[in-house]
């Protein structure tokens, strides 16, 4: 009968602290997690903080939107529109940031398997480098939620110079709300560090062996086709009328979407894969296997900016303008809600350009690290020293191609509903919608292009360094 190991969280602490010592980048991979969890919680806080402001606002007006209901009853079905646009807006964005906090608690994953086969050779079992690891991520997370809690409470006041609504933007929240918004951060990075563990077999000797990815179903498309057709089925026999439950299941919907986008889009990245092949040079080859190898990774790695396509092509459909004949009151809170539509949309588009980049940033911080091995054998080989960043580039321009244009397909498919409704009650539709998503996708892919070159400096330093600090 195996007994069980005390001291694991000691332990696991000392061996945190060697992780520092060593040049393997080891350390940076850890700040980059604690950073992706900071931003995450970050966002997670404000945007919970945002979707309460509006809910409250809602159910409990005062102060100018007591006087415009007063005077025009029906407008609450406006304060009711805002509050469904705040859950779509986390329906955009909260698939994503879930994203980074799940990729983030894997950081470094080549590493980790070797400390954990280096614990089961000297008779540590399975269970207790499954318990060491799950303790590494909930400091780690806890770290960076801490820290996103923080920035939040500093952040928070500065947003009431920004007027939504008419008012200024409160978004402080309830603490039971705050605090399941930080246990979720930190439940989402404890499943997928389990989940990673699961990749992994670590025999008593020592042995590490990851299981082999198998290609990516076809059945990605199948699922893909139940679900748009699932979506189409409840969108025709939905009635968007004054009650809440409707835009809920529109809401339901919209997440489902972006679901299906993400289920068919790493079929859709291995796919290119195959066109890959085709392109002259080995850099083409192997950034081509590197993508088929592992789809999934690259499109966590891109996939933000398929978002922010979405996003634009879902704000680019809507109408951001209110019209109203009613008394003084009404027209007041008309004209100054005027581009309160405009300044949720680059809100949203904000958050995801931020989420987007710090993916790209600590995945390929991440990708360059674990690679070191390969790339030091092949820069000893030979291979020129601009080698590397081509088979970068390439590994991560075409996958972002292909993942804007789909991401701006389901964005317009998504806004479908939302504009029937606009056309429906007689709102203007919205004028330079293209020049929206073009502004919007270029400014995105210059971004990711400033991530992909900021791991150049840790490319460069990898090559130039052959030893550890402690041979």
């Amino acid at each position: 009968m195996m007994t069980r190991v005390r001291g694991l969280t000691a332990l696991t602490l000392q061996l945190t602290r060697a992780r520092f010592v060593i040049r393997q980048g080891e350390a940076l991979l850890y700040f980059a997690g604690i950073l992706a969890t900071t931003i995450s919680a970050t966002l997670a806080l404000t945007v919970a903080g945002g979707t309460w402001m509006f809910y409250d606002r809602w159910r409990n007006p005062t102060e100018s939107l007591a006087a415009v209901l007063a005077e025009d009853a029906s407008f609450g079905r406006v304060l009711m529109f805002y509050f469904v646009l705040s859950l779509i807006a986390c329906a955009l964005v909260v698939p994503a940031m879930a994203s980074l906090s799940a990729s983030a608690a894997v950081l470094g994953a080549r590493g980790r398997e070797r400390r954990l086969a280096a614990l089961r050779l000297v008779g540590l079992s399975a269970a207790d480098v499954t318990r060491m690891s799950l303790i590494d991520t909930i400091i780690q997370a806890s770290l960076g939620s801490l820290i996103g809690g923080g920035i939040y409470l500093v952040t928070a006041p500065l947003w009431r110079n920004l007027e939504l609504l008419g008012m200024p933007t409160v978004l402080m929240q309830p603490w039971w709300l705050a605090a399941a918004v930080l246990l979720a951060n930190l439940v989402i990075a404890m499943i997928a560090t389990w989940w990673g563990l699961r990749q992994v077999r670590i025999s008593p000797l020592g042995v590490a062996r990851r299981t082999i990815k198998p290609p990516l179903s076809s059945a990605r498309l199948l699922v893909v086709a139940v679900i748009l057709a699932a979506s189409a089925w409840v969108l025709t026999r939905l009635n968007l009328g004054s009650h809440l439950s409707s835009y809920l299941v529109l809401t339901a919907v919209t997440l489902g979407g972006i679901a299906g986008y993400n289920i068919g889009g790493p079929w859709s990245i291995q796919a290119l894969a195959k066109l890959l092949y085709h392109l002259p040079g080995a850099a083409s080859m192997l950034a081509a296997r590197r993508i088929e190898a592992d789809a999934r990774a690259t499109w966590r790695r891109v996939g933000g900016l398929g978002l922010i396509a979405l996003v634009a092509g879902y704000l680019a459909a809507m109408p951001f303008r209110m019209e109203s004949s009613g008394g003084p009151n009404t027209t007041s809170f008309v004209d100054a809600t005027m581009w309160d539509f405009t300044k949720g949309g680059l809100i949203t588009l904000a958050v995801s350009m931020t989420l987007t980049a710090t993916a790209i940033l600590i995945s390929q911080a991440s990708t360059i690290i674990e690679r070191s091995e390969l790339s030091v054998a092949l820069h000893q080989l030979g291979t020129p020293r601009s080698f590397h960043p081509k088979v970068q580039w390439r590994e991560n321009l075409g996958p972002l191609v292909l993942t804007t244009a789909i991401g701006y397909a389901c964005g317009s498919a998504l806004a479908y509903p939302m504009v029937e409704l606009a056309k429906s009650v007689g709102a203007p539709q919205p004028e330079g919608g293209a020049y929206l998503v073009l502004i919007v996708t270029s400014i995105g892919l210059a971004l990711a292009g400033l991530a992909l070159l900021a791991t150049q400096p840790l490319h460069h330093r990898i090559l130039t360094t052959m030893t550890r600090r402690n041979d």
